[in-house]
């Protein structure tokens, strides 16, 4: 028997579908084992294009769906830059505090 806590083994997937639970490993005994299998990163895949490599939100066919911000990615509904707009009276910028400025100066001689 071998020890299979961890192995690192190289394959070709197709990133649009989703990695197996499992899978059964024959080893050159004739053993055959089920071994877990997780991936620490797979690439971004495209909601609308499907294409892997980017995200829709990156997508150049994908529609514009926030007519604010021209986003591919969210909904007028949820647009940040619209709720920011609501939030603020009449168009006017919230007032930010000024940094007061203080004059540093070296050690007491």
């Amino acid at each position: 028997m071998s020890n299979l806590e961890m192995a690192r083994v190289f394959t070709i997937i197709d990133p649009t579908k989703p990695l197996p639970e499992a899978m059964n490993v024959r080893f050159d005994s004739g053993h055959i084992e089920r071994v877990e299998v997780s991936s620490p990163w797979l690439p971004p895949t495209c909601d609308h294009c499907k294409e892997v490599g980017h995200s829709i939100k990156n997508c150049l066919t994908a529609p514009i769906t926030c007519s604010l911000c021209q986003s591919t990615a969210h909904k007028l509904e949820d647009c940040l830059k619209a709720k920011r707009q609501a939030d603020t009276k009449d168009g006017e910028r919230k007032k930010r505090k000024k940094k007061k400025k203080v004059k540093v100066t070296g050690p007491p001689a």
